[in-house]
């Protein structure tokens, strides 16, 4: 299966330019024009990488990103910043706002394919150790709910065995009376 990647990107250039850079590395790529139609779009493809530029009209960068990890279904997927705004006060933003990577334009072709490929290398490795975990719960749970099983047939047995006793010794005193 082929990972997928979300642009958002308002300049339509620079939107053709990376979306044909992943399309050649092998990516699915899906595009978006500003950050309301990003945050829907993630939402109805759920990429594995968001790549967005910062400054664009209805909803910038910055906010998309701050809906996206508010949102449960968004909050995983990992997001790379490309922007002209390579001020450091800029790149600390967005890094603060938890995005994995901050790339400058005019696009440095071998950067944007190298962070693309690590960022969803890392993403799949979090999503593997997950399952990894999930499953060694899953036994510990399961192995629990035999130990539970098992320690209640004990009591039960040990509670019947009780009552018989105390049913016989309850004939054994009416037949001293």
């Amino acid at each position: 299966m082929k990972n997928k990647i979300l642009i958002v990107e308002d300049t339509l250039a620079v939107r053709e330019e990376v979306y044909d850079i992943l399309l050649m590395e092998g990516y699915t790529v899906f595009e978006a024009k500003d950050g309301i139609e990003g945050f829907e779009m993630a939402l109805k493809v759920h990429p594995d990488l968001i790549i967005s530029d910062i400054l664009m009209p209805e909803l910038n960068g910055f906010d998309m990103f701050k809906k996206l990890q508010k949102d449960k279904r968004t909050i995983g997927i990992p997001l790379i910043f490309l922007s002209a705004k390579g001020e450091k006060e800029d790149i600390r933003i967005g890094m603060n706002l938890g995005a994995e990577d901050y790339l400058t334009k005019p696009i440095n072709v071998n950067d944007l394919v190298n962070a693309a490929k690590n960022k969803i290398k890392k993403k799949l490795i979090v999503e593997q150790r997950i399952i990894e975990e999930t499953s060694k719960l899953s036994k510990t749970l399961q192995d629990q709910k035999h130990q539970i099983e098992n320690l209640s047939h004990l009591i039960l047995d040990g509670i019947q065995s009780s009552q018989n006793t105390t049913l016989e010794l309850l004939a054994w005193t009416q037949q001293e009376l």
